[in-house]
């Protein structure tokens, strides 16, 4: 009798119709906010990459140089993190820091291109790496505070982090 009735709720279940997949609604944050989530991936890759053959080729930086570089700005990022966001994100609000961090990043490693002259080069890639560091972290915030539940915190957490894997691909 147990054979019969899981196999009739098998069948049954595999006859049922299917509910359709819809692509999940986002609010109109949540659609600006992916855009800067892709933004954020894709300056770390070309802060990365494209950096290190930039400093080579341009400032006659060793392996060394450049990493002691990349070790400065990650814990510039840190400390950003750490001691500047949590006050400027309550003196100004989360806006204007993700604001402020996509301003500082794109304009500090653009023109950190055309600046070659130590230690400006320098303070400039660090700005970067601060602004970068604020930009990134109030996105994902900002992502959780506008969505509506769990799962579309979840949900909306993924999407950023896909952009930003894509944007690593691109």
């Amino acid at each position: 009798v147990s054979d019969t009735s899981a196999s009739e709720t098998a069948v049954a279940s595999f006859l049922a119709p299917r509910r359709r997949w819809s692509a999940p609604s986002l609010s109109r944050a949540q659609r600006l906010l992916l855009p800067v989530s892709w933004s954020c991936g894709w300056l770390v890759t070309l802060g990365v990459s494209t950096y290190t053959l930039f400093a080579s080729a341009f400032l006659g930086f060793s392996q060394a140089d450049v990493g002691a570089l990349f070790s400065a700005g990650a814990l510039a990022g840190v400390v950003t993190q750490i001691l500047l966001l949590p006050r400027l994100a309550r003196s100004i609000g989360e806006r204007m820091c993700c604001t402020l961090g996509c301003a500082t990043m794109g304009v500090a490693f653009a023109v950190c291109s055309l600046l070659r002259k130590q230690p400006l080069h320098a303070f400039l890639y660090l700005l970067y790496r601060v602004g970068l560091a604020v930009a990134d972290t109030t996105t994902s915030s900002l992502l959780v505070k506008f969505s509506t539940s769990s799962e579309s915190r979840a949900r909306n957490l993924a999407l950023a982090q896909s952009c930003q894997a894509a944007a690593r691909i691109v």
